[in-house]
């Protein structure tokens, strides 16, 4: 109404200008006084005889001010006559028809306040910021409408009446194009996430284009860092249905670069021909391709020597250079500016704490300015799961002292609830609810809390890992459990157990990790079916303290499905006679290998397992042995290979796997998504203490496997024959598991 005014003003300007002068008069004051129209304008409003111009400049002045809801100005005979219509107050403030945003999580955020005047700029800053906030979390046909009701009268009750619409929801996530990287680790990489039929308990939405920005430049610059320079990627939201769509990445590699040749910079430093030498091996090692990880982690060894030399005057950096077609690797000395950091501002963070990020930084206040400390702040702070983006501001005084402001974006939905099924030949159908926040109240540490079912198992557990802020790279484990089995078609009895576990775990680097724990739970063994001594000596009531450790290396490029690398790891179970009712020991040992071929994306792996346990005190009671068959050895049943008295599973007190297989995709999936292998496993159990029949006794199977790796879960589906087995073992050739591959 304002602006409608001042329009109609403007042409009485124009159509009046040749009007002498006049006085000027005002009407419509009730609270106020011309005195107090006084201080808001700059025309002095006591003298006679007001110009055309300065009524303009009055007018605005009043249409500027916060005290004014309207202006209006009538033209008489002998007089300016200006209308004032006083802004009203505001007594409160009601939001109506929100129902995924509570009120006072708008209010708050709201420009206009409770007894303050009423403003119309303001209340259209209002409904966009109301409009913007129900854009984030998914909801596009969104709209906001403002109204007042009077109170009394000086005040009013602002209203803002929202309709939400239906959310709109990503139900489908599919990569186009990609060769390089598969479908599962990218999906792993971005940050949205599908909803589909088992996040049917989620409320809300996962529809927000500023992440699907944000996920494209995620994927861009993993891309590059692996050498794909010319890297071309874009993305398309597909409808399904009204309110469903599928997001689309299109995905053109083109060519990986390749490095010709290492460039020196200085070979008279003895420090940097062992560099040269290392780097070098590393890159023929990778077929010579450019690999920043490689690069930057043998540049970082050889900064940190000059660190440790007290040398700040300059240090190494990698750059591209480019000659006849051919790319060159140049690492050469770059002048540091010998700049003092003053201070570190932590700007745009609403959830994370600052003392969170700044744990996660290269640089502190006090220490020398080193750029290739920034750029691994940088990408420290972007590999966060919280963390949507980072960019620093720098500031240098005149002193040689510079000010750093790292401005962040979060990711403001990092917490789930989460209904899944899974399916496994081994124990059928099963459910988990789940509640997860990997960054649990701002602290950048991990809260995962689930429920699970399934046809031998209730499972209720809460685990929390704290990152420490001294050292990032240590992290603490605590859970609280209570599991309830059902082993009688087994073991032939039923256990409930609850317990609490701690350990420390240490990230030696990104490929080795190492545990150490320890936990104490209370089991209750309970409905023995028969008196013999394998199930009595399992039924009671039972206090166990244990202790754990595990050290591991892991190089396979993906979670689910890995192609190419290695995977060790040793785990030892320690459950002490002094201070435990049933003592015992376990071994485990790891060894899986993957030699891929970068030409057609097919891999052989090699996959081992070894197993041993042994009682401290009497027999292993056969809830603590091994059991083979069924996901661990395929062609055979669920613990379906070993010793048994009758219906009752006996186990075995060692164990071992072995198999080698050959995989790929199948048939021409381009998308990465259907793979399949082919293997045969030879592997045994023994040395039950509750069986006489204890002799090494070999098995041998062979079959096909096919895994679909969707965006939420592998499934796998395979088909295995038992060339070599026992009498008394059981097979099963078909094995469909939903939540687990191969």
């Amino acid at each position: 109404m304002k602006l409608i005014n001042l329009f109609f003003f403007i042409l009485f300007f124009i159509y009046t200008s040749l009007v002498n002068s006049k006085d000027i008069n005002f009407s419509g004051l009730k609270k106020l006084s011309v005195e107090d129209l006084s201080a808001i304008v700059s025309i002095d409003l006591f003298k006679k005889d007001y110009s055309l111009e300065e009524i303009n400049t009055i007018i605005t002045d009043l249409f500027n001010s916060e005290i004014i809801n309207d202006v209006k100005l009538n033209i008489l005979e002998d007089e300016f006559l200006i209308v004032i219509q006083e802004a009203m107050l505001i007594n409160n403030i009601y939001i109506n028809g929100n129902i995924q945003i509570k009120d006072n999580d708008l209010i708050t955020n709201l420009t206009s306040k409770t007894n303050n005047f009423i403003n119309n700029n303001n209340i259209k800053k209002d409904i966009n910021f109301i409009r913007q906030v129900y854009l984030s979390i998914g909801y596009n046909n969104v709209s906001v409408t403002s109204s007042y009701e009077k109170y009394s009268d000086n005040k009013v009750n602002l209203i803002y009446d929202i309709y939400e619409g239906d959310p709109y929801q990503i139900s489908k996530i599919n990569f186009i194009g990609n060769k390089y990287f598969s479908d599962s680790y990218l999906i792993n990489l971005i940050s949205s996430r599908e909803l589909g039929f088992l996040n049917f308990l989620t409320s809300g939405s996962n529809f927000n284009i500023e992440m699907f920005n944000f996920d494209q430049n995620k994927i861009i610059s993993k891309y590059k860092e692996k050498g794909f320079f010319n890297i071309n990627i874009s993305h398309k939201l597909n409808q399904i249905s009204k309110s469903k769509y599928e997001l689309v990445y299109y995905i053109d590699e083109n060519d990986r670069l390749s490095i010709s040749k290492i460039i020196p910079d200085n070979l008279d430093d003895i420090n940097y021909l062992e560099f040269y030498s290392e780097l070098n091996k590393k890159i023929i090692k990778n077929n010579s391709f450019y690999d920043q990880e490689i690069i930057e982690k043998e540049i970082d060894k050889l900064n940190q020597i000059l660190i440790d030399q007290n040398i700040y005057s300059y240090s190494y950096q990698a750059s591209i250079l480019e000659e006849k077609g051919k790319y060159f690797l140049s690492i050469s000395k770059y002048q540091e500016k010998q700049l003092l950091i003053n201070q570190i501002n932590i700007i745009g963070n609403s959830i994370t704490q600052d003392k969170v990020l700044r744990s996660k930084l290269y640089l502190e206040p006090g220490n020398y300015f080193l750029d290739y400390n920034k750029t691994k702040s940088l990408r420290n702070l972007n590999n966060l799961k919280y963390i949507n983006s980072v960019k620093i501001n720098e500031h240098q005084d005149d002193n040689n002292k510079i000010d750093l402001d790292f401005v962040v974006e979060e990711n403001k939905k990092t917490g789930n609830l989460l209904f899944a099924g899974s399916f496994t030949g081994d124990i059928g159908l099963g459910f988990t609810l789940g509640l997860n926040d990997y960054n649990f109240i701002g602290s950048g540490n991990e809260l995962n809390s689930s429920f699970t079912i399934n046809s031998e198992q209730t499972n209720f557990v809460v685990n929390y890992k704290q990152y420490p802020i001294h050292n990032p790279n240590l992290y603490n484990n605590y859970s609280i459990y209570n599991t309830v089995d059902d082993l009688t078609d087994s073991f032939g009895f039923k256990s409930d157990k609850t317990g609490v576990a701690y350990s420390i775990g240490f990230n030696y680097s990104e490929k080795v990790n190492m545990s150490f724990g320890f936990g104490y739970n209370s089991t209750r063994n309970f409905s023995g079916i028969n008196s013999n001594n394998y199930i009595q000596d399992n039924i009671g009531n039972f206090n166990q303290f244990t202790f754990n450790s595990s050290l591991s290396y892991d190089s396979t490029n993906d979670i689910f499905y890995p192609t190419e690398g290695a995977l060790n790891q040793i785990k030892f179970e320690l459950s002490p006679t002094a201070i435990s009712d049933d003592s015992y020991y376990k071994l485990r040992l790891i060894n899986d290998l993957y030699f891929g071929n970068f030409k057609d994306d097919n891999f052989i792996f090699l996959s081992h397992r070894l197993g041993l346990a042994d009682s401290l005190d009497g027999n292993l009671k056969t809830i603590n042995a091994f059991s083979l068959g069924g996901m661990n050895f395929k062609g055979f049943d669920y613990r379906g290979i070993g010793s048994r008295d009758s219906s009752i599973y006996l186990g075995g007190n060692n164990f071992y796997t072995s198999t080698l297989g050959y995989g790929g995709k199948f048939l021409f999936d381009k998308s990465d998504n259907i793979n399949y292998r082919t293997f045969i496993t030879s592997g045994s159990i023994w040395g039950s203490d509750y069986s006489s029949n204890n002799t090494f006794k070999n098995r041998l199977s062979a079959g096909i496997s096919l895994d679909i790796m969707t965006a939420v879960f592998p499934i796998s589906i395979s088909y295995a024959i038992p060339i070599q087995k026992e009498d008394e073992d059981k097979d099963r050739r078909f094995n469909f598991s939903i939540g687990t591959s191969f």
